[in-house]
């Protein structure tokens, strides 16, 4: 599998469009600059969804000068900010990445951890396709 490269702010527009179409959310993107999550919204039968959404390059296009620290870094802190927002068992949580191997690596690690918060992983493939972990 291919190392997705992308901005941030591109992943969010695909997972904004990916959650609205395919679960009929009613989503909608944070305010630029805000910190936690980068989407926000709630299911139909009301149930508060959080999205936090992490990119494979810097706002200018260019890559991380240690792209494996980096990863490791935006992971954690998007963990660090779906666990601060979910306030109960029926909100949803989902860490949405481009795939990189380092990520699936690192996942691997803590999928157990995942399972018991009861948060969701999904990665966008660089043929645009999207895939639960």
């Amino acid at each position: 599998m291919e190392d997705y490269l992308i901005k941030e702010e591109d992943v969010v527009q695909k997972a904004l469009t990916y959650f609205s179409s395919n679960y009929k959310w009613n989503l909608k993107t944070h305010p630029e600059g805000r910190n936690g999550v980068d989407i926000g919204g709630a299911t139909q039968n009301g149930k508060n969804v959080f999205i936090e959404v992490k990119g494979t390059l810097k706002k200018d296009g260019t890559r991380f000068n240690q792209e494996s620290n980096q990863n490791k870094i935006h992971m954690s802190y998007g963990i660090y900010q779906l666990m601060t927002r979910v306030k109960n068992e029926s909100d949803i949580a989902i860490l949405f990445l481009p795939y990189h191997k380092n990520f699936e690596d690192r996942l691997k690690k803590i999928k157990y951890a995942f399972k018991k918060l009861n948060f969701s992983v999904y990665f966008l493939y660089k043929d645009g396709s999207i895939k639960e972990y």
